[in-house]
């Protein structure tokens, strides 16, 4: 018997260590792969990378082996200037697209390597020297004093995209001498243009692109560069010529038929550029040809330099609203369905809740009905009443009601000081105002009523009423038309009239939102357009007014709006002055003529809307900032309503 034991001991520890064992070795291996995929995958964008420094590296040789000064860049291909295309750098014929300084390097290039895409961007440009004086200050008056060539490889590959940037300088033999070889080119001597680039508080903006064209010459330039720290981008080498054109955070061909941005190069900032005498500025109402520019094409001239001024702020998102005015709903009908509810010693006496019979005899002598989830069919605005009927109640038989917080576990009692009452439970008698309750708290109810009888006599909930404030369904292609004040010049047409530089219609969507983004600061104007078979009766900022949008700044327009075929009474209240000049926020409003008095707070336009309101005259109480507290008699007629209170 001690000799099996002990065999069988043998042969189980044998099994859980070769169990362990394996256990172990699988750790191992899996671990070993998963290191192994790290590596491959290691090595394999290490040679993509060292592809990308070769092709960087060779184009780095490639441009110092030029003579310094045929050393530049041409575009390949530029849809704006007439689909003009050169497959190779050809200075004699001119087909090309120069940069500045012109030379034989391709600006960008796409290049496939080992089922990799490259793209090799080039940008060589002259740097004015500081150590000789910058600008109209220079020593020599020479202010290319030597090139900087910018190498950039950019690839997306199975780990996203990625990038290496190379920089060299390129300096000239002997002393300085203007490369741009003007003469030679074009017949004319060379001239600097310099662009100024700040925010609306006067601080450089650095690192945004700047692209200077002019197509009115041959050979044509386009040369792209950046803002340096100081806000400042300096071309010295550019031939005498009028119509130069300048884009400050865009390319030319990005421009759309409303002569707005679509693709920003930095998003966070908005646009500036020159404009033309004659371009077609197309509105979302009718198009308009521009005249008087501002700023208008450039000059460059002989020995001078020409200076450019911009504004660029930060850009902003304007978020717009537009949903029906909000109406009551009445949850009772979940409540009086008692099959929806958790029934301890009650039960559902043909559409009576009463105590329910005990095993032992007679009536429980107390019992509970509760019910969760209790939650508004639309979007919860406020809770606003609560009342119910019993019957058979005396001052032992009675039934009482107490909400309780269903987001805690277990569901925990409201507490008074947010619910007045509600520990001690309401009565038949009550009229349960539940317009103080935090909806994003209590955006559902949990109702418990306590039944307490005789053994005899049983006390009956008869029906109960719960009602809640709901926002109105949301407004599909509401549109409001937003333009501001900024212009590139005036109208052809009407002279007398500027052109908008934003002038764009925003329409809401399926879920009566819709966000622009990227809007430039300004002060701007609303109007809606019409819309079938709806009418705004409330928008904030107002729609009748003007509103700045600030640099860097999230504003959102929220209107509401009526169905002309609606049965619902509604009051618009404005708290402002005669004029509308000074209006008062914050307000608070208390309007009866319901169960209970509708409690609402004027927004920052000094409006509210109360919707879904019993026709005839009321009392409208007022108090807050601004005012001093009064009462007033408002008449509420069929239909729409609007009353405006000033101070």
């Amino acid at each position: 018997m001690n000799i099996k034991q002990s065999c069988s001991l043998k042969k189980g520890l044998t099994l859980i260590e070769l169990i362990v064992a394996i256990a172990v070795f699988g750790l191992f291996f899996y671990g070993l792969f998963a290191a192994l995929q790290t590596s491959l995958a290691l090595i394999a964008q290490g040679k993509i990378k060292t592809t990308a420094n070769a092709l960087a590296t060779e184009r780095i040789e490639k441009v110092r082996s030029i003579d310094y000064g045929s050393l530049g860049t041409y575009v390949q291909n530029n849809d704006s200037l007439d689909s003009q295309y050169c497959p190779t750098y050809d200075p004699d014929t001119y087909n090309c697209v120069e940069g500045s300084p012109a030379g034989p390097i391709a600006q960008s290039e796409q290049l496939s390597l080992n089922n990799i895409e490259f793209t090799i961007n080039t940008l060589i440009d002259h740097i004015d020297d500081p150590a000789d004086g910058l600008a109209g200050s220079d020593g020599n008056g020479v202010l290319n004093d030597y090139k900087i060539v910018e190498v950039v490889i950019t690839w997306t590959s199975k780990n996203g995209p990625d990038s290496i940037r190379l920089t060299s300088q390129v300096s000239p033999e002997g002393i300085e001498t203007n490369s741009a070889n003007c003469q030679e080119d074009y017949g004319v001597d060379c001239g600097s243009l310099r662009v100024n680039v700040y925010d609306s508080n006067g601080n450089p903006v650095p690192n945004l692109d700047v692209l200077i064209t002019n197509d009115s010459i041959a050979p044509a330039i386009s040369q792209p560069g950046t803002t340096d720290v100081n806000g400042r981008r300096l071309l010295s080498t550019l031939p005498q010529a009028s119509g130069y054109e300048v884009f400050v955070n865009i390319n030319s061909a990005d421009l759309n038929g409303n002569g707005l941005a679509d693709d920003l190069d930095n998003s966070d900032y908005g646009y500036a550029r020159t404009y033309n005498t004659g371009e077609t500025w197309t509105f979302n109402d009718n198009p308009a040809t521009l005249i008087s520019p501002n700023p208008d094409k450039l000059t460059v001239e002989s020995g001078l330099i020409t200076s450019i001024t911009f504004i660029v702020d930060l850009t902003s998102d304007v978020a717009l609203t537009a949903y029906e005015e909000s109406r009551k709903e009445d949850v009772s009908v979940e409540l009086n369905n008692y099959s929806n509810y958790i029934l301890n010693r009650a039960v559902d006496n043909g559409g009576v809740l009463e105590l329910a019979d005990d095993p032992g005899g007679g009536k429980y002598f107390r019992g509970f009905a509760s019910l969760s989830d209790i939650a508004t069919n639309d979007t919860l605005l406020n809770w606003l009443w609560f009342e119910f009927d019993t019957i058979n109640e005396t001052s032992t038989e009675y039934v009482r009601a107490r909400f309780y917080d269903n987001s805690a576990s277990p569901a925990a009692l409201i507490p008074d000081s947010e619910l007045a009452g509600n520990s001690s439970g309401f009565t038949s008698s009550d009229i349960v105002d539940l317009s103080g309750l935090d909806t994003s708290i209590y955006n559902e109810l949990y109702i418990r009523f306590e039944l307490r009888g005789d053994t005899v006599n049983t006390p009956g909930l008869v029906s109960s009423s719960l009602y809640a404030l709901v926002e109105g369904a949301p407004i599909n292609n509401a549109r409001l038309r937003l333009y501001g004040e900024k212009s590139p010049g005036y109208k052809s047409d009407e002279p007398e009239k500027q052109i908008a530089k934003y002038d764009m219609i925003i329409a809401t969507d399926a879920t009566g939102e819709m966000t622009a983004e990227n809007l430039e600061s300004d002060t701007y104007k609303a109007r809606w357009r019409p819309r079938s078979g709806y009418s705004p009766i409330q928008t904030c900022p107002k729609a009748e007014g003007t509103f700045t949008l600030n640099p860097d700044e999230d504003l959102s327009i929220d209107s509401l709006w009526r169905d002309d075929s609606s049965a619902f009474d509604t009051l618009t209240v404005k708290v402002m002055a005669a004029d509308g000049s000074t209006v008062y926020p914050g307000v608070t409003l208390s309007l009866d003529g319901d169960v209970l008095p509708r409690v609402g707070v004027t927004d920052p336009c000094g409006q509210h809307t109360f919707g879904d309101i019993v026709e005839g005259t009321h009392d409208l109480e007022l108090s807050g900032p601004g005012i001093t507290a009064t009462t007033v008699s408002v008449t509420i007629n069929d239909g729409w309503n609007e009353y405006v209170y000033s101070p």
